[in-house]
């Protein structure tokens, strides 16, 4: 079925979800707000359907058109604000350089604050034991005032030029 042939509401976009039959029905939407993006069919600052139109249009659980939406949201592709609605905020920019050439992977989430999955946790394990018998670690473990080497702030610096920010590294805080 075309989903195009199915908007009683007359909304502006809606997926064909046909153009992605093995991803999960979340995943597809914002994969086909992602192309859409893309190819310049929703451009930079163009209001998305309301989730639920958008869930009726499609037959779908409201759930399902709001997991996708914040899945876009997580990508970097849209952005919303309560009671005003959900925006396309567009392509990312070409010119910034990431170390995998995909900037989705590499935004850093603060949300669950918990240590990742360490499979070898022997060596961990083994320097934190040296580091508890450290005579120094009262030291390590006190507030450090302007703790950031030299080095520490030229690579910052250097890692900022990249995204076209002047910074000296004199002036810089390392958080």
């Amino acid at each position: 079925m075309n989903c195009m042939t199915n908007n009683p509401y007359r909304l502006g976009w809606v997926p064909d979800l046909t153009a992605y039959p093995r991803r999960p029905v979340y995943a597809a939407i914002a994969d086909a707000m992602a192309d859409a993006i893309n190819s310049g069919k929703l451009q930079a600052g163009m209001k998305l359907p309301p989730r639920r139109l958008l869930a009726y249009t499609l037959g779908l659980n409201l759930g399902t058109v709001h997991k996708a939406y914040a899945l876009a949201a997580r990508k970097g592709l849209v952005s919303g604000e309560t009671g005003r609605g959900t925006f396309v905020r567009g392509p990312l920019s070409k010119g910034v350089s990431w170390p995998n050439e995909n900037p989705y992977e590499r935004r850093i989430d603060f949300c669950d604050n918990y240590p990742c999955l360490i499979r070898h946790a022997d060596p961990i394990r083994k320097q934190l034991s040296r580091l508890a018998s450290d005579p120094e670690l009262d030291y390590l473990l006190q507030y450090q005032q302007n703790s950031a080497l030299g080095r520490h702030k030229l690579t910052a610096v250097s890692w900022l030029k990249r995204f076209r920010i002047d910074a000296d590294p004199d002036q810089t805080i390392l958080t």
